[in-house]
């Protein structure tokens, strides 16, 4: 009696790439204002190099926002951008390795909104604020916005403690509800004596 015994082999080929990139900031859905030093996450493999780039109209077209040299191995990486001053709902970053263009992630749909800087003037002292409710801020800066002296003049940001003090006259009684404050210190010379 004769057996016959046939052995298939079966072999595939899967060819995996550990190497990947994750956006972590912006994750979608934020409002984010036209500032600088919005800060872009990413965590993923080490690549020699990445290109960071925004679109403001749902992909259309791309505008480089920096090229990047990564240091050191795989994890998390922190890039400053600087928002434009554009209004749009259809905002999106991109992140892709320069040495392999197939490894990279778009982050979820935002909106940039632009930011309108206003300024009040009391007793020599010129106070700046925007319209996303951050108040002594420079425009197009994240500090600086308390000036002294000068008045409507002033150029010179100072050291500062300042607020906002929420209330009003109700019924002729000063009534108040709540506080703000900051406290800041603009880099400088020391002065001897």
């Amino acid at each position: 009696m004769k057996i016959k015994i046939f052995i298939l082999v079966l072999f595939s080929c899967f060819q995996f790439n550990y190497a990947q990139i994750h956006i972590t900031s912006p994750k979608g859905g934020e409002l984010i204002g036209s500032s600088p030093h919005f800060i872009i996450r990413y965590e993923g493999a080490s690549f020699d190099s990445v290109d960071i780039k925004y679109s403001i109209d749902n992909k259309k077209s791309w505008n480089d926002i920096v090229w990047w040299s990564a240091n050191g191995g795989g994890g998390v990486y922190r890039v400053a951008w600087d928002v434009p001053d554009v209004n749009s709902d259809s905002c999106f970053i991109s992140v892709i390795s320069k040495s392999d263009t197939k490894v990279g992630d778009t982050s979820k749909r935002f909106t940039i909104y632009k930011l309108v800087y206003d300024s009040l003037v009391i007793n020599q002292i010129k106070f700046y604020f925007r319209n996303d409710g951050d108040q002594a801020v420079l425009p197009k800066e994240d500090y600086g916005g308390l000036l002294w002296p000068g008045g409507k003049d002033a150029k010179i940001s100072s050291v500062f403690r300042e607020g906002i003090l929420l209330g009003g006259l109700v019924n002729s009684e000063i009534r108040i509800s709540g506080t703000w404050w900051s406290s800041g210190l603009i880099p400088g010379n020391i002065e001897e004596g």
